[in-house]
């Protein structure tokens, strides 16, 4: 049996920089949606972030800009295109966070790089997965390109995309608020 070091002096650097790359790629490619999610919004930056930042990574960032792209009028060519990119996003979503996630290790015989996969859908997998520097740049690579995607997809949307004057009469639900206490009594008294 196999015998592996938790010290990270012993895997290289090259093989930490292209771990590093990986998570770096797919922030990029959350903080591009956050920005989309701001301009269909139509709010700040500053003030989307404090938002946006609460979403617990791609999906529910993508849910939220498909249905601002709904809300705003956006084509069903738009709304299919962010939805096929939501479903093509999960294979690649898995690699990121296997990659990210999971713990990296020597095998101290060998010298080769491997992470500790553990996971139980369904069935537990506890196992070393041996994984060289190149394929996790072809990881990072696969992750750049749908980010590239993504560009695309976020080019359309804004083209198509009404401007905040012409949309008011797609938002027809008004709702003033008063800031006011009610003079109705608690209830139960």
């Amino acid at each position: 049996m196999a015998e592996y070091s938790d010290d990270l002096d012993k895997i290289g650097d090259k093989h930490l920089a292209a771990i590093g790359a990986i998570a770096t790629t797919w922030a990029h490619l959350e903080w591009a949606v956050d920005r989309l999610i701001w301009e269909l919004a139509d709010v700040k930056q500053q003030l989307g972030a404090c938002i946006t930042s609460q979403f617990g990574g791609l999906h529910p960032r993508l849910r939220a800009a498909i249905s601002l792209v709904q809300l705003r009028g956006g084509s069903q060519r738009l709304i299919d295109n962010l939805n096929k990119f939501y479903a093509d996003s999960e294979p690649l979503l898995r690699k990121r966070n296997r990659t990210v996630h999971d713990p990296w290790l020597t095998e101290i015989q060998t010298g080769a790089t491997a992470r500790m996969e553990i996971a139980a859908d369904k069935r537990l997998k506890y196992d070393f997965k041996h994984v060289e520097t190149e394929e996790l740049l072809s990881i990072q690579r696969e992750l750049h390109d749908h980010h590239v995607r993504f560009d695309r997809v976020m080019d359309d949307i804004l083209a198509e995309m009404p401007s905040w004057p012409g949309i008011s009469q797609l938002l027809p639900l008004k709702i003033t608020w008063s800031h006011q206490p009610t003079s109705n009594p608690p209830i139960g008294e």
